[in-house]
């Protein structure tokens, strides 16, 4: 049986390292931005895109024979997107839709906090022009996405001199990010549990990589409690 997940789960791993690093900086300076946030958000959704890709792959018949016929299905349709240019979203709506367990609800999570996931790496990545004016007191136009973390309370409000980007960057928005990522990979990882694809061994890479930095110390301290 081949590895499986092994890069995209490399990816989340980085993604917590920095949300780590976020939390111990937030507890010393908790009024600053903290810039790994937006490498915790990145690396976060990348982790969640090479997941899905990486299913496809592993869910070959070459790898596995054709006992399964949903993973044949799954591993021809994942395909089919990727020639298409599909986005990464439908790929995690047709995997759910294929899989046990009914397709995910575009209206719920974890498939809505994921769509959100997405959208503001691609405002990191991609840095659309924002609206040139102000609001008048010195504080900046926030772009839409940044305005829905606002009213969720994740991100910080507006102030003087303050840009959308470092509006995000707190510890809530790197937090949230992970968990997001984690709780999409998961889903469709305990959708495919009784295929004997693969062990749970993935699910508890990224349940043991989500603990908070000070449950990691301690789990190294004391490996058997």
């Amino acid at each position: 049986m081949p590895d499986v997940f092994i890069h995209s789960l490399q990816l989340f791993g980085i993604a917590c390292l920095s949300r780590n690093r976020v939390l111990v900086e937030a507890s010393l300076n908790p009024d600053a931005s903290y810039p790994d946030t937006s490498v915790a958000i990145v690396m976060a959704a990348a982790s969640a895109e090479g997941f899905i890709n990486e299913l496809r792959d592993h869910a070959h018949p070459i790898n596995y024979g054709e006992e399964f016929p949903d993973l044949i299905a799954l591993n021809k349709v994942l395909g089919e997107i990727e020639q298409s240019k599909g986005t990464t979203l439908l790929k995690y709506l047709a995997a759910s839709f294929i899989l046990p367990g009914g397709m995910l609800d575009r209206g719920r999570n974890p498939f809505q906090d994921l769509d959100l996931l997405f959208k503001i790496r691609n405002q990191h990545m991609h840095l659309p022009i924002a609206a040139p004016e102000g609001a008048g007191d010195g504080s900046r136009v926030v772009p839409k996405i940044a305005l829905i973390f606002q009213n969720r309370g994740l991100a910080r409000r507006n102030g003087v001199n303050l840009t959308w980007m470092s509006i995000i960057q707190t510890a809530a928005m790197a937090e949230w990010a992970c968990q997001t990522a984690a709780k999409s990979m998961i889903d469709i990882l305990d959708r495919i549990r009784d295929h004997h694809l693969l062990t749970l061994e993935p699910r508890a890479v990224l349940e043991s990589l989500l603990e908070p930095p000070a449950a990691q110390e301690e789990s190294q301290i004391n490996p058997g409690s």
